[in-house]
């Protein structure tokens, strides 16, 4: 059986549609899930999310380098989800 829906909802839902500002879902890795960094010095290089800090969209993220793992934290818009 149908559920109503507020107005308020779909007047929000309407104005989304109609101002046309682009949006995107954005995912990000959980802990434990492989990532890899898009942007900055170490763009390309991919590892696992050992921490997360979402409201400050903070990510550490372990990686291989020269035989050896390293901890780097990253911001979440340099890093997406493999």
């Amino acid at each position: 059986q149908p559920i109503p829906i507020p107005d308020a909802q779909i007047d929000a839902i309407q104005r989304l549609v109609e101002s046309k500002v682009e949006m995107q879902r954005i995912t990000y890795p959980k802990i434990g899930e492989s990532a890899r960094i898009i942007d900055g010095p170490f763009k390309g290089i991919e590892g696992k999310v050992l921490g997360t800090d979402l409201k400050k969209e903070l990510f550490v993220v372990s990686i291989d380098l020269l035989q050896r793992s390293v901890a780097i934290q990253i911001e979440g818009f340099n890093l997406e989800k493999i």
